[in-house]
């Protein structure tokens, strides 16, 4: 779980950064991104995956580790880091808005 809060700062603050924008992109253990050159080589643990969702003011980021029984998120528009349960053997799903709204009815830490 440390990791993956690591992991959620962490995104926070590149994504904050100027780089260039972009609609969305999912990053693996592998270095595979569905978004190549965004974030350079960023690599996730082993069995996590974060999913970004972005606009040219705001995003949004989920990110799970595959065998774990929680999803976390965060958004650009606020500081607080979100959770959900989630099934095991499954990934964090899209984000479908890049502002905090994608976390309604989400737990905060």
């Amino acid at each position: 779980m440390k990791k993956i809060l690591f992991v959620a700062l962490i995104l926070c603050f590149a994504l904050s950064a100027p780089i260039a924008a972009f609609a969305s992109a999912t990053f693996d253990e592998n270095g595979n991104s569905s978004a190549t050159g965004v974030l350079g080589d960023y690599k996730t643990s082993k069995n996590v995956q974060v999913h970004v969702t972005s606009s040219a003011q705001s995003y949004a980021a989920r990110a799970a580790h595959l065998n774990g029984d929680r999803e976390f998120g965060s958004a650009s528009s606020d500081s607080v880091i979100y959770y959900q349960s989630k099934a095991k053997n499954s990934n964090a799903a899209d984000p479908s808005a890049s502002d905090s709204s994608e976390f309604s009815g989400w737990s905060q830490l």
